[in-house]
């Protein structure tokens, strides 16, 4: 069972993707647990700041530059079931509809 700790900047788009390419190879289920802040499921399009490092979680889901959203080979990377995100607290006007949109919560 693969357990990644760090912060978003650093880990989150290859190695969540690389999970979950090992997972589906494995015919195993994942379960991504993002304790954050922020929801980081701001796309290039909604972003206010235009920073990558709001935008790693609608990568993982299939919502962001093509070369990014398509690095784990399967688009997208991880299904709104997959993820739980936790301690959210900082999220933005248009990536609070988003989310919303995309069937999933934070805790």
């Amino acid at each position: 069972m693969p357990i990644l700790v760090g912060g978003d900047h650093c880990l989150a788009i290859g190695s969540i993707a690389a999970a979950a390419q090992q997972a589906r190879s494995a015919r195993k289920k994942l379960c991504v647990l993002w304790f954050d802040a922020h929801a980081d499921t701001n796309t290039n399009v909604l972003t206010p700041s235009g920073n990558i490092h709001g935008m790693p979680v609608a990568i993982l889901l299939g919502h962001g530059p093509k070369e990014l959203v398509e690095i784990s080979g399967t688009v997208p990377a991880l299904q709104p079931s997959e993820i739980r995100q936790i301690g959210i607290r900082s999220v933005d006007l248009g990536e609070k509809k988003f989310v919303h949109e995309l069937g999933f919560e934070g805790e």
